[in-house]
């Protein structure tokens, strides 16, 4: 068999090329451009700038209000942490790529509650009724922290020679029927408001200083297994929103 000369090659190339432009040509109705073959809108002359938001009933609202531009079904949710959701369109057009239309993520200076560290009761029951929500151990540490105090007592070490006085300070509740909590459930704001805040368990601390002045503390106890209960509550919110949009987290 004769091999094909270079000029028949690349002559049959450019007609395989011209072909296929003519079987997917570009037409233009109404400002907006689609590929004849495939009736799509060509990608890159509607992609959107990217949205970002603060919460997930924007990206509810922005769906239903725009159901004429996006079809439900061809979107999809990503959950992608407990305070970072992305809105994509699936892949489409002659290039396959997911357009990212939207994300919502938690304010920068949303105020969250100071785990880890002691501090002065006042500053502490501020944060409890502020920063958690109104339910488990809440009310009982709030109660609690505005009834410790700080009671002072000498221990003597005598050798037979010498007698050694230290003083110490020592905290206790006031209350005679409340017993002060070691673990306690709480409930704080650390996800998206928009859904049920999963609660943890915190061990709660207290000590005094020299001078008697009590600091208390709140310290994590459950491994960060919040984080996966708010990406499941999430995800749950959307489903039941949106139930014919595709969701994962």
């Amino acid at each position: 068999m004769e091999a094909l000369s270079k000029e028949v090659i690349e002559k049959i190339e450019q007609m395989a090329v011209d072909a296929h432009n003519k079987e997917n040509a570009v037409i233009e109705i109404d400002g907006k451009k689609y590929w004849t073959a495939t009736k799509e809108r060509v990608l890159e002359d509607w992609r959107h700038d990217l949205l970002k938001v603060s919460s997930l009933s924007s990206i509810v609202t922005y769906i239903k209000d725009n159901r004429e531009e996006f079809k439900p079904e061809d979107l999809i949710i990503h959950v992608e942490s407990h305070g970072s959701v992305n809105l994509y369109e699936k892949t489409t057009g002659e290039v396959k790529k997911r357009t990212h239309i939207m994300s919502a993520g938690m304010e920068n200076d949303a105020k969250v509650f100071p785990f880890g560290k002691f501090m002065g009761t006042e500053e502490f029951i501020i944060g409890l009724l502020s920063l958690f929500e109104e339910k488990g151990d809440r009310d009982t540490i709030v109660t609690v922290t505005g009834n410790l105090k700080s009671e002072k007592s000498l221990q003597n070490t005598d050798n037979g020679a010498t007698t050694k006085y230290d003083a110490h300070h020592g905290v206790v509740c006031t209350l005679s029927k409340v017993s002060i909590p070691q673990v306690v459930l709480l409930y704080p704001f650390r996800t998206f408001r928009q859904i049920e805040q999963p609660g943890s368990t915190f061990v709660f601390r207290y000590r005094a200083d020299g001078d008697g002045i009590i600091s208390v503390g709140l310290f994590e106890a459950d491994g960060g297994a919040w984080k996966h209960e708010a990406m499941s509550n999430i995800e749950n919110y959307f489903r039941e929103a949106l139930p014919e949009v595709q969701v994962i987290a």
